[in-house]
C-alpha cells in the first residue's frame, strides 16, 4: 500500500493507506453514533407519535451504519494480517 507522510509536531511519520482506512472507518462510526443519539434525543422530545417513530427509525439506521463501519475496519485489519 502507498504510504503518506503526516507531520506530528516536528517529527514526520509515514501513514499507511491501511491506517487511513481504519481511521476513516472509526470516524464514520463515531459520527453515526453521534447522529443516532441526536435523533433519539429529538424523539424523546417529540409530541407527535408519527414523528417520534420516524426519528427512532433514523436513529436505528445510524446505529446500523456505525456497526457496519466498525465491521469494515475489522475486515481491513484481517486483510492486513493476510498480506
Amino acid at each position: 500500500m502507498v504510504a503518506h507522510t503526516a507531520l506530528s509536531g516536528t517529527a514526520a511519520r509515514r501513514v499507511t493507506a491501511w491506517e487511513r482506512m481504519d481511521n476513516h472507518a472509526t470516524l464514520r462510526a463515531e459520527h453515526n453514533r453521534r447522529m443516532a443519539a441526536h435523533f433519539r434525543s429529538f424523539a424523546d422530545e417529540a409530541h407527535d407519535e408519527t414523528l417520534r417513530r420516524r426519528l427512532l427509525r433514523l436513529a436505528a439506521r445510524y446505529d446500523k451504519q456505525a456497526v457496519e463501519a466498525m465491521q469494515d475496519s475489522e475486515q481491513h485489519a484481517q486483510e492486513r494480517r493476510l498480506i
